[in-house]
């Protein structure tokens, strides 16, 4: 599937996009004129954006939801529709999920939440916001830092 530079509103996938691709034209997915690029060729980052979250059908969020509310990352949500049907036709993105292919299929809205690190680090920066500014003015204990966590928070995502 060809997208286009127009179907982002994320500046790094732009400018990757504008400066790898060869072909501009009316896009297929969005029907803007932009520069054209193969899906696929960014499946590697897709992949690796989307293991950030898991499949919580109970708590979750529509995907589609949650990408466009926290990051703005696609157009639209038609556009974010079409792209995520897209790469979860093409990619496994159910063992991402932990979604069996069964639900995929059924056309079943893909409710998810973050994964456990992500919400520890927003519950770490919390802490730290509310310790900035009702108990401790400056960072001067480490071993405070330590026992926050913020040590160990980025290992996962290296």
């Amino acid at each position: 599937m060809k997208i286009c530079d127009k179907c982002f509103q994320d500046q790094e996938i732009i400018s990757f996009i504008q400066a790898n691709s060869t072909e501009e034209r009316i896009c297929p997915c969005c029907a803007a004129h932009g520069r054209l690029f193969e899906l696929s060729e960014l499946l590697d980052y897709f992949i690796a954006f989307l293991s950030v979250f898991k499949f919580d059908n109970e708590n979750g969020v529509a995907i589609e939801k949650l990408i466009q509310n926290d990051w703005a990352f696609f157009v639209s949500n038609e556009i974010c529709d079409k792209i995520l049907i897209e790469i979860f036709n093409v990619a496994s993105i159910g063992l991402i999920l932990g979604v069996n292919n069964e639900t995929l299929q059924k056309g079943n809205e893909i409710k998810v939440s973050y994964i456990d690190k992500i919400q520890e680090s927003v519950s770490y920066w919390g802490q730290l916001k509310e310790d900035l500014k009702w108990r401790m003015r400056y960072l001067t204990n480490i071993d405070e830092m330590f026992k926050l966590g913020w040590n160990t928070l980025f290992e996962d995502f290296e």
